[in-house]
């Protein structure tokens, strides 16, 4: 007979009791889909495999963005937000803006080959970005995520005549956006706002789009010192937003 007891520990995605079983149970990795026996999974059955946690974080971002079904960018970073390996502030977020863009857009728009050859190489091109760009540079990797994102979906080079306008007018669009809603830095408020931009182009330039959830709220104020708090759109304190 099969026994579950519970760990005293919570699931980083839905936040429901993770529990141990007696038995090994085939279970497949919420990141990336294999499938292993463990003992150890929430009530909702999520679990993370052996590979995935030791995996470094844009690994762990390619994964999840290659093998995620959802249409919604936002939800697709939030999820990521969770893992323990995504820091509150951190280089990955150059990364993150234009994977969840990648993958929503070709789960909307579906291309398998494109999709996987596009997510490894942002990940190539974002790992080229340093931390803490924001500000020692004067441009967010958030904003410019946005432009790999265009980059990759018009093939653009630096020879190219509108695929070159295209990428380098999202990543101004961004910038300023996030400009305009001022400092200190918070890796999660711009990637909101990089997705936006985005989104918003992609309707205008292209009339690609791509459906989101209303009251997109960020989830880790509580996490982030320099918080805004009722200053950000996407704090939870705003819920009429």
């Amino acid at each position: 007979m099969n026994e579950v007891y519970n760990s005293g520990m919570t699931c980083l995605f839905c936040g429901k009791e993770i529990v141990i079983s007696t038995k090994n149970i085939k279970k497949d990795c919420f990141i990336c889909k294999s499938t292993e026996f463990t003992t150890e999974f929430c009530e909702d059955g999520h679990y993370i495999c052996k590979s995935c946690t030791s995996t470094e974080s844009f690994d762990l971002i390619e994964k999840y963005c290659l093998n995620t079904i959802d249409h919604d960018p936002y939800a697709i970073a939030n999820m990521l937000f969770k893992i323990p390996e995504i820091k509150m502030h951190g280089q990955e977020h150059h990364y993150i803006v234009p994977a969840v863009l990648l993958a929503s857009y070709f789960n909307t728009y579906p291309d398998e080959s494109r999709k996987v050859e596009y997510l490894k190489s942002a990940k190539s091109r974002a790992m080229k970005m340093p931390a803490g760009m924001c500000g020692f540079m004067g441009a967010c990797g958030a904003a410019i995520g946005c432009g790999i994102f265009i980059s990759l979906l018009t093939s653009a080079q630096p020879t190219s005549d509108l695929e070159w306008q295209l990428s380098n007018l999202l990543t101004a669009n961004a910038l300023k956006r996030i400009a305009l809603v001022g400092g200190p830095r918070c890796c999660k408020r711009d990637t909101y706002l990089a997705i936006d931009e985005a989104l918003k182009f992609l309707e205008f330039k292209f009339a690609k789009k791509i459906q989101t959830a209303p009251n997109n709220l960020c989830e880790m104020s509580h996490k982030n010192n320099e918080c805004l708090r009722e200053g950000c759109m996407y704090n939870t304190i705003n819920t009429s937003l």
